[in-house]
């Protein structure tokens, strides 16, 4: 059934992470603080250096992170990632976002270090509601070309050692 005022919207997307190790990550951090919020885009140190904010007073680079590299690695992701079938532009919905990587590359005008975000209108409904907002925001046209980006192509591939990864943490947790 259509309805007038139900907008879909989807997003793309690196990989969803486990949130068993999410939560492993959580004990950890809470032996060194009693409440806990992070914020894992930090912009402290630009759009382009991935930061991980913890209680508004610490921060770490997402290579200095045990969590952040084991994501960034493709290690915990959920095993649906690395087969995504939405990891292209044939999209359901009607608008997708994202952050626009590579906008250094294709409008480097636009690139502020503090991120640009990438909407694509996938329908008419979309089309409607992405003209509705246009006159309130600052956007540029784009094509398929500039904003392709690795999970518009693909999904995200499965790392060779990541059956031992899970192996290991089965037997030794987190903290290994």
């Amino acid at each position: 059934k259509e309805y007038p005022n139900l907008f879909l919207c989807d997003i793309v997307c690196h990989g969803v992470p486990s949130p068993r190790v999410f939560q492993d990550y959580i004990l950890l951090l809470r032996k060194r603080y009693k409440n806990i919020e992070i914020n894992f885009r930090a912009k402290n140190n630009g759009w382009k250096t991935l930061t991980l904010k913890i209680n508004n007073e610490l921060y770490i680079s997402s290579n200095k992170s045990p969590y952040y590299t084991l994501f960034l690695n493709n290690l915990i992701l959920r095993p649906s990632c690395y087969n995504c079938k939405f990891s292209n532009f044939d999209r359901l919905s009607d608008v997708t976002i994202a952050d626009f990587w590579g906008i250094e590359k294709c409008k480097p005008h636009m690139d502020d270090n503090k991120g640009v975000s990438l909407v694509l209108v996938n329908s008419e409904k979309g089309q409607n509601l992405f003209d509705s907002i246009k006159d309130t925001i600052y956007f540029e046209e784009s094509n398929k070309t500039e904003c392709l980006q690795h999970n518009l192509r693909e999904p995200t591939p499965l790392p060779p050692n990541r059956t031992k990864f899970w192996e290991d943490y089965e037997k030794k947790g987190f903290n290994y």
